[in-house]
């Protein structure tokens, strides 16, 4: 996920980086040309090493305040 992420990131509109949900999955959120949401995710197992895997999780919580700030504002084309 993390080089499907590298590759994208600089050719096209990022809504949400690359983040671990609470359900576990890795994913990040894209918007494509016509302004749709297209989610890219996959599975992945909790270390319990904190050293591994990415900055940050994302609780349930905190991604519907991240999709309600988006949807308020939507891209015009």
């Amino acid at each position: 996920m993390s080089m499907t992420y590298q590759r994208l990131k600089d050719r096209v509109r990022v809504v949400e980086g690359l983040y671990d949900a609470f359900y576990g999955m890795r994913e990040f959120i894209i918007r494509d040309c016509k302004g749709f949401w297209i989610t890219f995710g996959n599975p992945f197992k909790r270390s319990r090493s904190p050293a591994a895997g990415p900055a940050r999780v994302v609780e349930g919580n905190q991604r519907s305040q991240v999709l309600k700030r988006h949807l308020a504002y939507p891209v015009r084309t």
